[in-house]
């Protein structure tokens, strides 16, 4: 429940013949600060946004919010599958979608962990889309790629454009890629280049840091 209090003191306003002054429709009709908002998947959790400002627009149906302190997204059993913090999250009240705006620290139940400048939270089909640059840091490799989903069902990494792969001290370059968290499996198509250089040694170790 949110509660308003507007109050005035001093000389009683002089009436004026001026028009009304009109409200811009951006203005929000309601903000709040340190909020919880919570939407569910039938009785289990969806998503679940710590925030530190949330303004209400649109006659209630459009969500703003920023900064994000943490969302925990929720898989079918009702378990949290992703963690995220951003700058900002927007939605809309009558869906389960959303979208967090960067730099976005998205970490998965697994252990990757996916750096990007916007994530789009699809929850029909349980799919972060990522938008760029990315970055996934997983157990033994690292990813870096203008564009990635996280396929949270598969545990999957999907990168369908051009991706630069890190694998120990080998800098693998192609296109659509398909990261297994769980097995460390992948598949790349379109193989362009494969370096086993200093060069890949040093940038490896730079994206860990």
């Amino acid at each position: 429940m949110v509660g308003l209090y507007v109050g005035k003191t001093g000389e009683p306003p002089v009436p004026s013949t001026a028009a009304p002054e009109t409200v811009a429709p951006e203005t929000p009709a309601i903000t709040a600060a340190r909020p919880l908002v919570s939407y569910t998947r039938g009785a289990k959790a969806a998503w679940r946004a710590k925030l530190r400002r949330l303004e209400v627009r649109g006659g209630g149906q459009a969500l703003s919010a920023g900064p994000l302190e943490e969302a925990l997204i929720y898989g079918p059993q009702g378990a949290p599958v992703v963690r995220v913090t951003a700058a900002g999250i927007r939605g809309q009240a009558n869906r389960r979608d959303f979208t967090v705006q960067g730099p976005v620290h998205a970490v998965a139940e697994r252990g990757a962990i996916l750096q990007a400048s916007q994530v789009d939270w699809h929850d029909a089909q349980q799919r972060l889309h990522c938008t760029g640059p990315v970055t996934a840091r997983f157990r033994n490799a690292l990813m870096q790629a203008p564009e990635a989903d996280y396929l949270v069902q598969r545990d999957e990494v999907v990168v369908p454009g051009q991706v630069r792969l890190y694998v120990g001290r080998n800098l693998v370059v192609g296109q659509k890629l398909t990261y297994n968290i769980a097995t460390e499996s992948f598949q790349l198509e379109r193989v362009r280049m494969v370096l086993h250089a200093e060069e890949a040694r040093q940038a490896l170790e730079e994206l860990r840091r």
